[in-house]
């Protein structure tokens, strides 16, 4: 008994101990709900590569850090996050034609894009 229980104690700290050292991915969904208008995200790791999200589609940015570096009309921003625990954005047109992101509960997130049809999930992976 003593034995067996050994070898289940053992499993289980291995187990343990490979998930702690494996990188927890941040997932970023960013859904485009602005009709006709095309958004760009340019990321410090690949500024001359920007993100190219169409119009009523839905993609997902991952990254293994903490945060995601944004340029954001040409200065470089850092946005922290949990990692493990995923994100919704929403960008959409408001009233004076100005495009906002807005950061969603999941359940309004998967509601918007469902209500508009979106295309995707569209997968992008960032290495920090």
């Amino acid at each position: 008994m003593k034995k067996l229980l050994s070898i289940i104690f053992i499993t289980l700290l291995t187990h343990s101990l490979v998930n702690a050292q494996a990188a927890a991915l941040v997932k970023v969904n960013i859904f485009n709900a602005a009709a006709g208008v095309s958004v760009d995200i340019q990321t410090a790791n690949s500024p001359e590569k920007p993100i190219h999200i169409k119009s009523r589609t839905w993609i997902i940015v991952q990254t293994t850090g903490d945060s995601l570096a944004l340029i954001i009309n040409k200065k470089p921003y850092s946005i922290h996050f949990e990692p493990g625990k995923p994100y919704y954005f929403v960008a959409q047109a408001g009233p004076t034609a100005h495009l906002t992101m807005t950061e969603k509960s999941e359940r309004e997130f998967l509601l918007t894009a469902a209500a508009s049809n979106a295309r995707g999930p569209e997968e992008y992976t960032i290495s920090n």
